[in-house]
């Protein structure tokens, strides 16, 4: 009986240490990315900020690749990945300054012709703001066209296709 509880508590053990190995090694490529995204915000690289990329090094003399806040996301998106780190909770913030804060309607819909298809996560989103802010700024043919573009591309989200819906039939009593 000894022997059994020692082998138990043994794997236990083992097994704490490494999911705590691989929660710190997790953490430190979060914090590094995040290091990243904040140093791209900071410069009024938000595409950069929030997808990350590839930028040239000078000391390197070759591209280097930047994460940005969705790759913290992304590194704790398991049910299994806890607890969270404050770095995750910040990077969502982040994310929604730069979505509803910093991307004007051009910037909002160029982020999206460059990632739709590569990267759609965020994408009904910048996309879906990117129509409001057409909307405020009275332009409102370019406001149609993204909120069709949104049901055409995100259509089977029904939060997007109802969004997008709604913001059409306010167009259309603005024009009226």
């Amino acid at each position: 009986m000894k022997k059994v509880l020692l082998v138990t508590i043994s794997v236990i053990l083992f097994a704490s240490g490494v999911y705590a190995y691989v929660w710190f090694e997790t953490y430190q490529n979060a914090k590094k990315f995040m290091e990243q995204a904040d140093a791209n915000f900071e410069r009024g690289d938000y595409g950069k900020a929030l997808k990350g990329g590839e930028v040239y090094d000078e000391q390197e003399q070759a591209y280097v690749f930047t994460g940005g806040y969705e790759h913290v996301l992304m590194l704790w998106s398991s049910r299994w990945a806890i607890p969270k780190p404050g770095i995750y909770y910040e990077a969502k913030e982040k994310i929604d300054v730069i979505i509803y804060e910093k991307l004007s309607a051009d910037e909002g819909f160029a982020l999206f012709q460059q990632y739709f298809n590569l990267n759609n996560r965020h994408l009904p989103e910048i996309l879906l703001q990117s129509g409001r802010l057409y909307i405020e700024a009275g332009e409102y043919e370019k406001a149609k066209a993204i909120f069709e573009l949104a049901i055409d591309a995100f259509g089977s989200r029904e939060w997007v296709r109802e969004e997008a819906e709604a913001q059409l039939l306010k167009i259309e009593q603005l024009e009226n």
